[in-house]
């Protein structure tokens, strides 16, 4: 949803969603110490939180750009 987003409201809204899912899965994570520990899922969780990074500081460009814009008119 966040890459198919049109404009800055609908992509910072998929990356809300984004977000949220993500803190429901590490959430479960934590209530299953056998899948915490596996490798597999460690690799997972490892590789979403950098992927959530890159979202998060591609949403902060977009917001800067949104506010150069806006104090450019």
């Amino acid at each position: 949803m966040a890459v198919a987003a049109k404009g800055v409201a609908e992509r910072a809204e998929a990356e809300n969603v984004l977000t949220g899912a993500l803190k429901s899965l590490f959430a479960v994570a934590e209530a299953y110490p056998n899948l915490k520990a596996d490798q597999s899922f460690l690799a997972l969780q490892e590789e979403l939180t950098s992927t959530e990074n890159k979202v998060a500081f591609r949403s902060s460009v977009l917001q800067r750009q949104r506010d150069d814009l806006q104090h450019a008119d």
